[in-house]
């Protein structure tokens, strides 16, 4: 199953930049990430402007387990 990770962080996050190394050496295909720079926590604003994220938020599935 192909996921898409999103993560928009501040440019200090540098801690989610280690997270997106990591999802992508365990196999991690499909990665969005964007750094706002400058914009410190209010990362909000340009992220819910952008209509990419709430298609990726309304394509998310949960896989059912039988």
């Amino acid at each position: 199953m192909k996921r898409l990770v999103l993560a928009t962080v501040a440019a200090a996050g540098i801690c989610s930049r280690d997270m997106v190394v990591a999802i992508k050496a365990a196999g991690g295909k499909k990665i969005l990430y964007h750094e706002y720079k400058g914009l410190g926590h209010n990362v909000w604003t340009p992220t819910f402007s952008d209509d990419k994220v709430f298609e990726w938020l309304f394509s998310q599935r949960r896989r059912l387990i039988r």
